[in-house]
């Protein structure tokens, strides 16, 4: 949301200054709505850069972990995981849907690990457009026998 609050303001920087040098209206519009998008890719391109190289340390650090892990160490992994992708929610201020997309992210990886009622509570909150998330949360409903809700979840993801 900062993003699009930088590129609307350069845009209409570009467009008054453009006004004040007496262009016309229709002169001014084509360079201001030029810079807005492109500010907008560019800062949405780093939000983006950032993203992924917080989603490559998750990444990295649960591949490491060992099929014959012991339960100590696993659970210290999944909360180091966990607490990393947490540390990137401060950039779903600066961009839209980057925060629901880090819950779905921690949903799954709960929801792996078994921890069925932290999962749930992530996976809620993901974006509607995550299918694997609501798959995740159709197949919690089941099995706790609400098929109703189930059934809608597994909608939403198809």
């Amino acid at each position: 949301m900062i993003n699009l609050a930088i590129s609307l303001a350069l845009g209409a920087a570009v467009a008054l200054g453009l006004r004040l040098a007496a262009f016309n209206w229709i002169a001014v519009l084509v360079p201001g709505t030029l810079v807005f998008v492109g500010a907008f890719i560019l800062l949405g391109r780093r939000s983006l850069n950032r993203l992924q190289a917080l989603f490559a340390a998750v990444q990295e650090d649960l591949q490491s972990l060992s099929p014959q892990a012991k339960e100590i160490e696993r659970r210290a992994r999944v909360e180091r995981a966990v607490k990393t992708l947490e540390s990137g929610l401060p950039i779903g201020k600066w961009q839209f849907l980057v925060e629901s997309e880090i819950h779905g992210q921690i949903g799954v990886i709960k929801y792996l690990f078994k921890d069925y009622d932290g999962a749930k509570a992530s996976l809620t909150k993901a974006n509607p457009r995550n299918f694997m998330a609501h798959a995740m949360l159709g197949a919690l409903a089941y099995q706790a026998k609400d098929y109703a809700a189930s059934k809608a979840n597994f909608e939403n993801a198809v």
